[in-house]
């Protein structure tokens, strides 16, 4: 902590720039309601090209256009007034909360919003959180997952909006814990075995939003616990496996219960493992394990579905849309079969089915999908053909026909043969003598 005040120190120019920009703005009317200062940060990348988290980061100031509450600052408006590798050193602190709230103190900001933009298998993945300066903790939590980089333009604004809890947002299904009952979780790192740590770290993200859905429940993800305590002590903390060690950690950061677990691939299979770590007893509440085969995106469905399972969630059921390359293909859904697709979206309950499409001269799919809660699930796959037998292929009964008709042929020349033939041998001799017979 010694080195704490440095980034801090050569950020005064900054501190001061970012000051000067949010208290500018046109005049307003005798005694509105102060509005409220939001610094947004650059998204940080996890896993997915620079360009693409600049690309997002660039659609989280525009849902506070029109809104006269708030007074937006982006990192952006703060590279007008000094070069990015300055800024890049004197906003060093990263994803520290303490750091940032100290930040956005200088610039009296009253909110700070951050995130990630990560990568899981083929999709991509963005997590937001909302930071109140005051007290340097998190105050809400967003999370999406999209396929292509375009579609991030009307994902990220969606999910300010949540944070913010402007009408008309999209909210999802809420979870709740026992009836009046108010839990606090801490939600360590995933350990990464068989998978990248940038996943894991993206994993991890997905699975403290999840928890946040829960009424009832509050959150210290990893990134609050990097604010309370000292890196390398944080790590050394961590290098312990006991629930009994684990436990100081919560009692440290003063909450209920401690989330930790992996999550991993062992060859075609994925496995997500939890365990709940109550602080006050010391114990391991609960487990749960989860495995399945498929791609490397149902990690994301997969780890939604072990955090509710692991707290005794019970979800709602939702809807899966299949669809394939090849019309009246056989749909079975836990072995069931359920006709031939396309078909209408199936309700199924919430979490992981085994899902088996089949057609005639094209190799079975088989895999694993979760479904999540009170949403549709869709499910694509391309199902590829089967190499014929080599009795199905044209040059087999090409040769076989050109065979064919040359033992016809063959057969033809050799009936005509015999014919002159036998007509040789039967044709009668002529007669030229007197009735002598000469004898040798």
């Amino acid at each position: 902590m010694g080195n704490a005040g440095a980034p801090l120190l050569r950020a005064q120019v900054v501190l001061f720039a970012v000051a000067v920009l949010l208290s500018a703005g046109p005049a307003r009317a005798a005694s509105p309601p102060v509005p409220k200062r939001v610094l947004v940060m650059n998204l940080k990348a996890a896993g997915v090209p620079d360009a693409v988290a600049q690309q997002a980061t660039a659609f989280m100031a525009e849902p506070f256009e029109g809104r006269d509450e708030y007074t937006v600052i982006t990192m952006d408006d703060i590279s007008r007034l000094v070069s990015v590798e300055k800024s890049r050193q004197m906003l060093g602190c990263d994803a520290n909360f303490s750091c940032l709230a100290e930040l956005a103190s200088g610039a009296k900001a009253d909110l700070i919003l951050s995130g990630t933009v990560g990568a899981v298998g083929r999709k991509l993945t963005v997590n937001l959180v909302l930071i109140e300066t005051a007290t340097a903790h998190a105050r809400n939590r967003a999370s999406g997952i999209v396929d292509r980089a375009k579609e991030l333009a009307k994902l990220i604004p969606t999910l300010v909006a949540n944070l913010f809890g402007w009408t008309g947002a999209a909210q999802g299904p809420r979870f709740k814990l026992a009836a009046g009952q108010a839990v606090s979780f801490a939600v360590l790192d995933l350990v990464p075995t068989g998978v990248s740590e940038q996943v894991a770290t993206n994993l991890t993200q997905v699975l403290s939003v999840e928890i946040k859905r829960i009424q009832g429940a509050s959150v210290i993800s990893r990134d609050d616990i990097r604010a309370m305590m000292a890196l390398e002590e944080d790590k050394a903390r961590l290098g312990c496996d006991e629930a009994s060690c684990l436990a100081e950690i919560g009692g440290a950061l003063g909450v209920d219960k401690l989330i930790v677990g992996t999550v991993g691939k062992l060859s075609e299979s994925y496995l997500v493992s939890l365990r709940l770590i109550s602080v006050k007893t010391v114990k391991v509440e609960s487990r749960i394990s989860e495995s399945f085969t498929g791609s490397e995106d149902q990690l994301i469905r997969a780890i939604r579905h072990a955090g509710r399972k692991l707290l005794g969630i019970e979800a709602p059921q939702g809807t899966l849309a299949v669809s394939t390359s090849v019309e009246g293909a056989e749909l079975r859904i836990n072995e069931q079969l359920k006709g031939k697709l396309p078909m209408a979206p199936l309700a199924l309950p919430a979490g992981p089915h085994t899902v088996r499409i089949s057609r005639g001269g094209y190799f079975d799919f088989n895999g694993d999908v979760y479904v999540d809660p009170a949403e549709n699930t869709p499910l694509w796959v391309e199902l590829r053909s089967r190499p014929l037998q080599w009795y199905q292929r044209w040059w087999v009964w090409a040769l076989a026909a050109g065979a064919s008709a040359a033992t016809l042929l063959t057969l033809g020349a050799m009936a005509g043969g015999t014919a002159t033939l036998m007509a040789l041998v039967l044709r009668p001799r002529s007669s030229t003598g007197s009735g002598t017979a000469t004898v040798d």
